[in-house]
């Protein structure tokens, strides 16, 4: 693996982590009605939740989408272009992939 793929998959596991800091930090802030109500917009007017044994994470899927495209998360190209303009600005959301060297001062 070269150098650039090795910095490319570092920064599509950091994007992940950042996109899932994100966006879990919005999920946790709802309610439980709140949840409720994004899982039965995201099924579709006059759709029932899911039932049976995936219910449970097909709403959590449908809900985390839904607050994805609501926050407008970025694309990885988007996101690796904003990214190295100032690191900074998201390795404090990244949750536990080390850095890239060079990307802030900690190192």
């Amino acid at each position: 693996m070269t150098d650039e793929n090795a910095d490319e998959d570092l920064l599509r596991i950091r994007y992940f982590d950042w996109c899932s800091a994100k966006v879990a930090e919005r999920f946790l802030s709802l309610s439980d009605e709140e949840v409720w109500e994004l899982a039965q917009r995201a099924s579709g007017p006059g759709t029932a939740l899911p039932t049976g044994s995936a219910s449970y994470w097909e709403v959590v899927r449908q809900v985390a989408q839904t607050l994805a495209v609501e926050m407008g998360i970025p694309t990885f190209e988007e996101w690796v272009s904003a990214y190295r303009t100032d690191p900074a600005r998201y390795d404090r959301d990244i949750l536990g992939f080390p850095a890239l060297s060079g990307s802030t001062g900690d190192e």
